[in-house]
C-alpha cells in the first residue's frame, strides 16, 4: 500500500508538472550564455551487459577518462559480474575490487566472500585507476561503503540493512570530500579523510504521504553540493545544507505549480545550472530565479517525457537523457532529440560527459543492462 500511494503520488507530481511547465512558451533563462556551438553530430554504440543467463543491471556510472569508465550494478544470474569496463575500445567484465590488472581478488579485503556474492554494487567513485570507492548492499542483510587502492579495500563500513542505511548515490569532490546519499534522502553521509572520520548530515522536507526518494547528487566544489529529492533541491555551501526549493515553496516554473527536479547540473563558472524532469529548463544555482522552459519531447509511445539525468563537459555540450529512450544534446544555442533511442525505447538513467565522448547507461525489462557509448564526428 505505501508503494502503491508513493507512485501514485509521484504520477500526480510529474503531471502537473508537464502541464505547468510545458505549455508555457519558450523564454530565455535567467543568464544566457554567450557561448559558441559544438556540432550535434554524433555517433552511438550500444552494449548489452547481460551474460548467459546473467541479467546485470546498472545502477552506478563513473567516468575517469574517455578510456576508463566504469558501470556497476546487480547481476541476476548463477554468474555474477556487477562491474564493466571501457578500455577505449570496448566493454569489459571486471570485478570489484580488484588488482590492478583487474584479476578478481578478495582474498586481501575485509569483505565476507559469500556476503559479497549476494549483493549488488550500486555505485562507484574513481580518484585515480587504483584507488576509489564502492557501495553495496544485498537488500536484506547488509549494506557496505569502502575505499581503497590496489589490493586492499580500507575504510570499510558495514551496517545491518535494517537499520535504515541503503547508500544510492557518490559524489566526491575530492578524498577529503565524499559524499554518500540514501535511497531515503533523510541523510547524507560525508567522509573526511584528513581525520578519517564520518559526519552525518541530517536533513528535513516537508511532510508528504510517500517516501522521499533520492535522485541525484552532484557538485561545482566541496562548497557547493545539490542533492535532488523527491521532497525537494538543498544545496551545500560546505557548513550547512540551505534549501533552494521544496514542496512547501512557491513554484519555480513560469507556471502556477511545480513538480519535482530531478537532475541538474552546471559549468562550475555559471550562474545558472539546468533542471530536468519532465522539462528541460534552467535556473539561478541559489535558486532565486524560476525555471525557464526550453525544451520538452514525446516518448515512442506518445507518452510525457521523462528526463532523469544532466550532466556536460562545458556550456555548449550538455546531454539530457531519461526514459523512454530521451536522449537530447545542447550546442551552446540549440537541441538535438536522437530519435533512434526513443524509437527503442531504451530507460537511461545516469550519463558521463567528455567534450567528445558520452558514456550512458540504462536497463531493458527483458534483456539486462545497456551501456552506450557516443562520440563526436
Amino acid at each position: 500500500m505505501k508503494h502503491a500511494v508513493y507512485l501514485l503520488g509521484m504520477v500526480i507530481s510529474l503531471a502537473v508538472l508537464l502541464s505547468a511547465c510545458t505549455d508555457d512558451p519558450p523564454t530565455d533563462p535567467p543568464v544566457v550564455p554567450v557561448v559558441d556551438t559544438t556540432s550535434h553530430d554524433w555517433v552511438f554504440t550500444t552494449y548489452t551487459t547481460r551474460l548467459e543467463n546473467n541479467s546485470n543491471w546498472m545502477s552506478g556510472l563513473f567516468a575517469l577518462s574517455p578510456d576508463f569508465v566504469v558501470a556497476v550494478g546487480r547481476s541476476v544470474g548463477p554468474s555474477p559480474v556487477r562491474a564493466f569496463r571501457w578500455d577505449g575500445m570496448g566493454l569489459l567484465p571486471m570485478t570489484l575490487p580488484y588488482r590492478l590488472d583487474f584479476r578478481a581478488d578478495t582474498s586481501t579485503t575485509n569483505f565476507p566472500p559469500e556476503a559479497y556474492r549476494s549483493s549488488s554494487l550500486t555505485d562507484v567513485w574513481f580518484f585515480r585507476r587504483d584507488n576509489f570507492w564502492i557501495t553495496d548492499f544485498d537488500g536484506a542483510t547488509h549494506v557496505t561503503i569502502a575505499g581503497g587502492d590496489r589490493d586492499t579495500m580500507v575504510y570499510n563500513i558495514r551496517y545491518s540493512f535494517y537499520e535504515g542505511f541503503q547508500p544510492e548515490r557518490l559524489w566526491a569532490y575530492d578524498s577529503s570530500n565524499v559524499f554518500f546519499l540514501n535511497d531515503d534522502a533523510d541523510a547524507v553521509y560525508q567522509w573526511r579523510h584528513r581525520d578519517r572520520s564520518w559526519e552525518r548530515h541530517d536533513l528535513s522536507y516537508p511532510s508528504m504521504p510517500f517516501d522521499n526518494r533520492a535522485f541525484d547528487i552532484w557538485g561545482t566544489s566541496q562548497n557547493s553540493v545539490f542533492i535532488h529529492t523527491n521532497g525537494g533541491l538543498k544545496r551545500y555551501d560546505g557548513s550547512q545544507w540551505h534549501t533552494v526549493w521544496d514542496r512547501s515553496m512557491p513554484s519555480l516554473c513560469d507556471s502556477a505549480t511545480f513538480g519535482v527536479p530531478i537532475s541538474g547540473w552546471a559549468a562550475a563558472d555559471e550562474d545558472s545550472m539546468w533542471i530536468t524532469g519532465l522539462y528541460i529548463g534552467r535556473m539561478r544555482k541559489d535558486g532565486t530565479g524560476k525555471v525557464t522552459y526550453r525544451h520538452s519531447g514525446k516518448t515512442a509511445s506518445g507518452g510525457s517525457f521523462d528526463c532523469r539525468i544532466v550532466r556536460g563537459s562545458a556550456k555548449n555540450n550538455v546531454f539530457f537523457a531519461g526514459l523512454g529512450g530521451n536522449l537530447v544534446h545542447f550546442n551552446g544555442r540549440t537541441f538535438r532529440v536522437f530519435e533512434e533511442f526513443r524509437d527503442l525505447g531504451t530507460p537511461f538513467y545516469r550519463l558521463a560527459v567528455f567534450d567528445n565522448d558520452v558514456f550512458i547507461i540504462g536497463n531493458q525489462n527483458f534483456n539486462g543492462g545497456v551501456f552506450v557509448h557516443g562520440h563526436r564526428r
